[in-house]
């Protein structure tokens, strides 16, 4: 079931997209853009997959909240949209803020200040990168999310568990993380964008 706060993580963002005319501006083609969105909602409905063993720790991935934003993700990166080295920076930055805003609970691991991880990765594609904002934005803050959140505590999980990656408490997280991002980009290049025209006048 989707929850409330994805439907309004998707109203702001094409509200924003209207408001602001598109997101040519930080890169992103209108089927990017409806891949983002669409696709991990149609894949909503698919149960999670057996992906690995790591020790006793069974490890299960849900198609909407993690493999759909990854294939995406992988998309970017092999795109050409931007180099290597900004991603593997700005992934590392990401990585290691989710890391210490996230814990384990009852539900899996829960990812707290979920905003302030997106504003970072859309504020270091903005001031490093050029027309591929949007896809380093987006691709840095998903995998930084996965990583950061879910990956480094595979050693912190009790033997038998289950480890549902972009399920539980980070069903949602690995999605809004994305799509927030890219928002945020649009709106810092449309504030820059904005200021030098006035300085210029």
């Amino acid at each position: 079931m989707i929850s409330v706060i994805i439907f309004i993580t998707i109203f702001t963002f094409i509200l924003i997209a209207y408001i602001l005319e598109g997101f040519e501006p930080v890169g992103l083609r209108l089927s990017e853009v409806l891949a983002i969105i669409f696709l991990p909602l149609a894949f909503n409905i698919v149960p999670p997959v057996h992906i690995a063993t790591f020790g006793k720790v069974y490890i299960l991935a849900e198609f909407s909240g993690f493999l759909v934003p990854l294939f995406i993700s992988l998309y970017f990166i092999y795109s050409g949209k931007f180099s290597f080295l900004k991603f593997l920076i700005g992934l590392s930055v990401v990585s290691i803020t989710s890391y210490y805003f996230s814990d384990i609970s009852g539900v899996g691991v829960v990812v707290y200040n979920l905003l302030l991880i997106s504003a970072l990765s859309a504020i270091y594609s903005v001031l490093i990168e050029g027309r591929g904002k949007g896809a380093l934005s987006y691709s840095c803050s998903t995998l930084g999310v996965f990583i950061g959140s879910d990956l480094v505590r595979l050693f912190s999980f009790e033997s038998h568990s289950v480890l549902t990656i972009g399920g539980g408490g980070l069903k949602d997280a690995i999605f809004i993380a994305g799509i927030s991002s890219v928002l945020m980009a649009l709106f810092l290049t449309h504030v820059i964008k904005n200021l030098k025209s006035t300085e210029e006048f």
